[in-house]
């Protein structure tokens, strides 16, 4: 359990290259559990979760790209420790179960591994210089924009991982399946993306 919890850590580390990425994610995921809970009749959780949001969306008004604050490794560890400890709590005293949590944090997962899995399959560094070849990465230089990246991350989150993570909530058995469909899109554009590919060095691996 502790290297899951060291590994979602490290993945807010390695997505928080992006104005507003990292706090973006961070409220999505306690406001679509608040939202859920909300809907599953878990009243008493709403409230807390919803006022847990306030001091991210504080700071995201200035973490909005552009960014006039930065968030750094001390925010980005805080928050990832804090979101991971959060699901497991929430997975044990209410209907949110863990597949709902890896759900909404599917693409940052996906993003992370696949650009992992990629650069170990060509025998390229995986050190952080290597960040710049994760897809979101990438988009930011095409589009020479964060904003569009960061609104690109809420659109996915909410119209398609926030519905598969219902339907995880409503039918945990098939929660490995939803979580399956939710990656499956978002690896085929990094992978289209050519995330992890080397394209900018050509490094052995370390």
């Amino acid at each position: 359990m502790g290297l899951l919890l060291l590994g979602f850590i490290n993945l807010n580390n390695v997505m928080n290259e992006v104005d507003g990425l990292v706090a973006s994610q961070s409220f999505i995921m306690i406001f679509a559990a608040a939202s859920l809970l909300a809907i599953s009749g878990e009243l008493q959780w709403t409230i807390p979760l919803i006022l847990l949001c306030a001091p991210i969306l504080g700071f995201l008004a200035w973490n909005w790209p552009p960014a006039r604050i930065m968030m750094g490794d001390a925010g980005s560890s805080f928050l990832g420790l804090f979101i991971s400890l959060l699901g497991l709590h929430l997975a044990g005293d209410t209907s949110i179960n863990l597949w709902v949590w890896l759900i909404l944090m599917a693409a940052f997962i996906t993003d992370v591994v696949t650009t992992f899995l990629v650069r170990a399959r060509f025998a390229l560094s995986l050190m952080p210089s290597s960040h710049k070849n994760h897809a979101y990465q990438i988009l930011a230089r095409k589009w020479d924009s964060h904003f569009y990246v960061t609104v690109l991350l809420c659109a996915i989150c909410w119209l398609w991982l926030f519905p598969l993570a219902y339907l995880a909530m409503e039918f945990e058995g098939w929660g490995l399946v939803l979580l399956a469909l939710a990656i499956l899109p978002i690896a085929a554009a990094c992978l289209y993306l050519k995330a992890g590919r080397g394209d900018m060095d050509t490094e052995p691996a370390l």
